[in-house]
Formats: structure tokens, C-alpha cells, sequence
């Protein structure tokens, strides 16, 4: 179940953060797309998509820092990656918070 205000307030929130991680790491020669961002009522849902692991293993260590997730989800969980024939690959980052 969604909660308007709430998962309105962290789509903006994360979405700035990632902006700034997807900027930082475009400017170092590292291309990451975010596809999209969605939040409910514990938890939002970023899907990712880079040129390759190497890009995906930049991106993790930038959501692990304080300009990322840490410090700001109480948990950050991380699906399964799916690579394509090319080498590009496709995951999911879920943050989940502690609301209660």
C-alpha cells in the first residue's frame, strides 16, 4: 500500500541522491542509468541498469557511502542481476525504513 505524502517525500529525496551519484559517476567515465523510482509505505524500489558489472560495482559502493543509502535507509537490499548477451546488466535496489 502506498502513502502519498510519505513515498512523495523520498521519491524526491532519493531521486536527488541518485542524480548526484549517476553525475559523479558519469563524470569519472562510468555510464548507470536509473530506469525508475518508486516508493509505498516502508520501502522504495530503484530499478538500474549499467554497460556492465564493473559500472554496477561502482554504483553499490557510491550507494554504500553517506551521499548515498547509508545512514539514510535502515536497510538496503540488493536483487539479483540479470546480465544480457552484450554484457549490460539489469538489478533492482530496494531501501527499506523503519516507520514505526
Amino acid at each position: 500500500m502506498r502513502d502519498p505524502g510519505w513515498a512523495a517525500d523520498q521519491e524526491r529525496e532519493l531521486t536527488a541522491r541518485l542524480r548526484r551519484i549517476v553525475d559523479d559517476l558519469t563524470a569519472r567515465g562510468t555510464a548507470v542509468d536509473i530506469d525508475g523510482v518508486e516508493c509505498r509505505r516502508t520501502q522504495c524500489r530503484v530499478d538500474i541498469h549499467t554497460r556492465d558489472a564493473a559500472a554496477l560495482g561502482k554504483l553499490y559502493g557510491s550507494l554504500e557511502s553517506g551521499d548515498g543509502l547509508y545512514g539514510w535507509a535502515d536497510t538496503v537490499v540488493l536483487d539479483a542481476v540479470e546480465t544480457a548477451a552484450d554484457g549490460q546488466v539489469e538489478t533492482h535496489v530496494t531501501a527499506v525504513f523503519d516507520r514505526d
